[in-house]
């Protein structure tokens, strides 16, 4: 089934997703990326499997997806669950629509495609789950309470889930990202909001994708096989455990 380990990045195709799925790449994996508009890029040169889009939002889309994938090219090794959204608004004119919809891609996304890929895993007696939560969580950032909120959720996920899965040799884990220098942020912060953001930092430039990309290849490696359970806070030191 192709020989080399198989790893699912959600929000694979752009951004800290991107980042992460090409770095994997770069680590000897193949790469199939679950994201609503599959990756054109580079896939004539064999970056990333060539695969149809996936609303990971849709649990039986999802289960789907899951199974073509793991029908022709083996059980998946990792899965990096990146996909996020994030509009801000004060709480009061977030709709019960709005809230679902975030929950639907950040949290029940990451359920979706755990509960699909899990069984392959345990077949083959191991495994990585790597969510991705957000530093927001313990800054209790206003105006992003459904973010935040369902970030939240991810780290209580990945909290009980790797209680669960420790026998089973799979690590579950998260990396908590700070303000990142993508094109959704970009739409919606101004150069000044980047700096008053910037400011909070120990280390004083913007996160770029690639900035979480080797802590994921970490996490994913041989290296850190006793770790589980764990929120990797990667954000320039904003936020001072």
């Amino acid at each position: 089934m192709g020989g080399k380990p198989l790893a699912v990045v959600s929000g694979g195709s752009s951004g800290i997703g991107s980042a992460i799925a090409m770095r994997l790449f770069a680590d000897g994996y193949r790469v199939a990326v679950a994201d609503l508009s599959p990756p054109t890029r580079d896939i004539s040169a064999g970056t990333f499997l060539d695969l149809p889009g996936c609303d990971i939002s849709d649990a039986d889309a999802t289960l789907r997806w899951c199974a073509g994938l793991e029908s022709g090219n083996g059980p998946v090794s990792v899965l990096v669950h990146s996909a996020g959204i994030y509009p801000g608004m004060p709480f009061m004119e977030v709709d019960p629509t709005t809230w679902r919809r975030i929950m639907g891609v950040n949290l029940d996304g990451f359920f979706h495609l755990t509960r699909a890929l899990l069984p392959g895993m345990i077949s083959t007696g191991g495994g990585r789950i790597i969510g991705i939560a957000s530093n927001t969580f313990f800054d209790g950032t206003p105006g992003l309470v459904p973010y935040v909120a369902s970030k939240g959720a991810v780290i209580g996920m990945v909290r009980s889930l790797a209680s669960e899965l420790g026998p089973t040799g799979i690590t579950v884990n998260a990396i908590a990202p700070s303000i990142t220098d993508t094109p959704s942020t970009r739409a919606i912060f101004d150069d000044a909001a980047f700096a008053t953001l910037v400011a909070k930092q120990a280390i004083p430039r913007l996160a770029v994708p690639r900035d979480y990309a080797g802590v994921a290849s970490f996490l994913a490696s041989e290296d850190a096989s006793f770790i589980t359970g764990q929120t990797l806070i990667v954000d320039g030191g904003w936020t001072h455990a």
